[in-house]
């Protein structure tokens, strides 16, 4: 059996930054920031997006509270700069100051995934949790559907340290993160990458599904947009999941519903020839599958670990 096909247990995540967040104010300014509340964070990790004034989105992360006060983010590296740069500009005189961190970062997945901590001597969190063992932190993740040779169904946990990771762990080595990002794609997660930013709406990115949204925080940069849009009406663009025989499409390439542009994709990754593709589509694509191409066939779609729906209404 080809072993590249086995989804690793634990695999090192190489395209996450950790940015440390300290001061005073650094609750506050954070929570008038993002679409999820950062106030009230003890014990937990949240998905959250960070939208330009229009309503879209600047960046998906996670945030969870650290041991000396601080919050931490996770961001894609490949945007961390901007995020930070961006942040920054909206300071002012608050007491706030951000370090990017050195950080050991992995995720362990499925069953496999929880063995591998317990053997190490380690338990999996509950989703939506954060607890501590040593120097790392443990965040419970939304869980993912399961997608053949891809993502294993079930629990996930990141893993997080300022230090080395236990070396009592498993950890795979992979230079594309393939495990991390198939597995984000499979829990029905988007993901802002340079190549998209300010591509996509909280909700045409699902962003909201997956937990990442909240309507009674209050103000934040894009909220009367993200905010309008599910009170007076619906999402004519939701985040689809689907498999092809093909290579790997790019962040933000176009992709097609009979014969014509529906949408762009939010992240691929190829494995033995097969390729997972998470896409922002119109609706009618959404359901019946869209294509990579004009004149090509519309892939296999691919489970959600949600439906879609207002989550104001239903």
């Amino acid at each position: 059996m080809n072993t590249s096909t086995i989804t690793p247990a634990v695999a090192r995540v190489q395209g996450l930054a950790l940015v440390r967040v300290t001061g005073a104010d650094a609750v506050d300014f954070l929570h008038g920031q993002f679409t999820q509340k950062i106030r009230g964070l003890e014990g937990a990790v949240r998905a959250c997006g960070y939208c330009s004034p229009k309503g879209r989105l600047l960046a998906v992360f996670r945030a969870f509270p650290m041991t000396d006060g601080a919050v931490g983010l996770l961001v894609p590296a490949s945007i961390v700069e901007g995020f930070v740069k961006r942040l920054r500009m909206y300071v002012l005189r608050s007491k706030v100051t951000f370090e990017v961190a050195a950080a050991s970062i992995a995720v362990a997945t499925g069953e496999a995934g929880a063995a591998a901590l317990a053997a190490a001597g380690l338990e999996a969190p509950q989703t939506g949790r954060t607890t501590r063992a040593g120097d790392a932190y443990l965040l419970g993740l939304t869980p993912a559907a399961a997608v053949e040779g891809f993502a294993a169904a079930g629990a996930r946990t990141l893993l997080v340290s300022e230090n080395t990771l236990s070396d009592k762990l498993p950890v795979v080595e992979e230079t594309d993160d393939r495990t991390w990002r198939a597995s984000e794609m499979a829990a029905g997660m988007p993901v802002v990458l340079a190549e998209t930013l300010e591509r996509f709406t909280p909700q045409a990115a699902n962003l909201e599904l997956a937990g990442g949204v909240v309507f009674d925080k209050g103000c934040y940069p894009g909220q009367e947009v993200v905010s309008r849009l599910q009170h007076l009406g619906e999402t004519k663009r939701r985040g689809a999941l689907a498999l092809f025989d093909a290579a790997a499409p790019k962040a933000g390439d176009a992709v097609y519903f009979e014969g014509s542009e529906t949408g762009a994709v939010i992240d691929a990754v190829s494995l033995d020839g097969r390729t997972l593709v998470f896409a922002s589509v119109a609706l009618e694509a959404a359901a019946a599958g869209f294509a990579l191409a004009p004149e090509s066939a519309a892939g296999t779609p691919a489970a959600l670990p949600y439906a879609y729906r207002n989550v104001l209404k239903d």
